[in-house]
């Protein structure tokens, strides 16, 4: 049995990134970008107004004469000389030897096709100058980096319009268990419903990842060995549900061997999730998760969302930590990392989380409410009203 500081550790390093492909902008936003983009252009392109107003040539005048207008679009060559203004709109291109853009609003009189202003105006006041962003040849964006909507519409601004991203991955729910159900039409004395592939493929949700789902799979291993061959050939990341523990029915860890899947480990010193299973087969990850919901839930979100977010290229791939004050004490026996789901609130100038009742592996309705993990460490056996815990967000 390993920490789970080394169980992370592991999957971490086994995990790769995931396969690239060169996609419409449109269509690579939630991904990650694959390489470096460099600006092709200058942005601004050329000199600019930041305003509606007046292109002045001189800053220290009162009055100016207007010699022109000048629309968003239009191309100006003329050249401004001292005593000169022209009419401008906001993103128009200025004329050369412009050194201020005088607001609409801030025009003391216009008459006789004049302006008065109030002098003197600061030099380049609302004036965009070209390239003062990017220049062609620059770096725009770094490798790993998440193409959010202002990523898009930056590098849509510099017409980048195809870019490499990493491909998401191909992922099968594989529920095991002749106990399980899919629908409660079914259910009859000794079955129970099967809800990890719910809970699962709900967590993948937020990833923009949508799991293949198969039926519940019977405790039969010529059955699980026939369907997992296939599963392991045809996905990127295989997650089984139960039949990992030391059952005289949990056939997993036996069949994935036989199909010669390497395994990284098997049993992790936490609770709940304690024999969880990572293995790997060629570029293949497979994550057998406890039967138990919440033991499966707890796993998911510790140890595979992480894999799926290094696959996808994503840099921060663990949940957000913050360390909150305990609202009621905590005790346990067991010398294992607790995951404890909460609420976590901010309140008197700190954040607190309120640990539920009802922490058995089995039992969902705690995960139902809870916005956050509170991890208990392993030497730690009470924690007092008030102590400080790390929590992890869910």
């Amino acid at each position: 049995m390993i920490s789970v500081e080394e169980a992370q550790q592991i999957v971490m390093n086994e995990v790769l990134s995931g396969p690239v492909v060169t996609l419409p902008l449109q269509d690579a936003c939630g991904r990650v970008l694959a390489g470096e983009l460099q600006s092709p252009i200058d942005s601004p392109l050329f000199d600019s107004s930041a305003m509606d107003g007046f292109a002045i040539a001189a800053c220290d005048l009162a009055r100016h004469k207007v010699v022109g207008l000048v629309a968003a679009g239009n191309t100006i060559e003329k050249t401004l000389h001292r005593g000169e203004a022209m009419r401008v709109m906001t993103g128009a291109m200025l004329p050369q030897g412009t050194t201020a853009v005088i607001p609409q609003e801030e025009i003391l009189k216009e008459e006789d096709g004049t302006i008065l202003i109030s002098s003197p105006v600061t030099q380049d006041l609302h004036i965009r100058r070209q390239g003062e962003e990017v220049r062609a040849g620059d770096l725009v964006l770094s490798k790993n980096t998440p193409i959010t909507a202002g990523a898009a519409g930056f590098l849509s601004s510099l017409g980048i319009l195809k870019i490499p991203v990493f491909t998401p991955p191909k992922i099968l729910i594989f529920p095991t268990g002749s106990e399980l159900v899919s629908h409660p039409s079914a259910l009859q004395s000794g079955k129970i419903m099967e809800s990890n592939s719910c809970s699962l493929s709900a967590a993948l949700f937020p990833l923009n990842l949508v799991p293949r789902i198969v039926s519940p799979v019977p405790d039969i291993p010529k059955v699980m060995h026939a369907m997992l061959e296939v599963a392991l050939s045809e996905n990127d990341f295989v997650l089984i549900t139960g039949g990992v523990s030391v059952g005289i029915f949990d056939h997993v860890k036996e069949i994935l061997a036989s199909l010669k899947v390497k395994t990284c480990f098997w049993k992790v010193a936490q609770k709940p999730g304690k024999p969880l299973y990572f293995g790997r087969k060629n570029n293949t990850f497979v994550f057998g998760l406890p039967g138990n919901p919440a033991s499966s839930l707890v796993c998911f979100y510790e140890y595979v969302r992480p894999a799926l977010l290094k696959w996808m290229g994503f840099p921060d791939c663990f949940l957000k930590k913050c360390e909150a004050r305990l609202l009621k004490p905590f005790f346990k026996k067991e010398e294992r990392v607790h995951f404890v789901r909460g609420k976590v609130f901010y309140k008197e100038g700190e954040w607190q989380v309120d640990p539920f009742e009802g922490q058995e592996s089995h039992k969902m309705g705690s995960f139902a409410k809870a916005n956050c993990l509170a991890v208990i460490p392993a030497a730690v056996k009470e924690l007092k009203e008030g102590d400080a815990v790390v929590i992890h967000w869910l």
